[in-house]
């Protein structure tokens, strides 16, 4: 299973590093990307508890992330900000290292997804 999560992580790391470097000095200045950091790291650690007869089960809202990310920011700077504050949420709950890492590509590759097709 380690070899899988770290081949993900590694293919994040190289979208990530492509994003960042895409992106203008212009994107990073004001209050927008502290923002839009900020909610992503408020989505990933909401957990909505809903229940279905005797079972309990918790949804987290984060592709919603991504969408805002997108929408108010350049395709290149959403990826920054989904990959840097879905990491930080991550190590903020206290994850294991490996589902940390893990989400936080998943979450990497699906804004360059959703960015590549905005």
């Amino acid at each position: 299973m380690k070899p899988y999560v770290y081949s993900v992580a590694a293919l994040a790391a190289i979208v990530f590093l492509s994003a960042a470097l895409r992106t203008n000095s212009q994107a990073f200045a004001g209050w927008q990307p502290i923002l839009l950091v900020l909610l992503v790291v408020a989505l990933h650690s909401t957990n909505i508890v809903t229940r279905i007869r005797a079972t309990l089960h918790g949804i987290i809202p984060m592709s919603l992330a991504v969408l805002v990310c997108i929408t108010y920011a350049s395709p290149s700077a959403a990826v920054v900000y989904t990959g840097i504050g879905t990491l930080v949420a991550k190590l903020i709950i206290r994850l294991p290292r490996i589902k940390a890492i893990f989400n936080a590509s998943n979450e990497t590759l699906a804004a360059a997804a959703a960015g590549a097709a905005a």
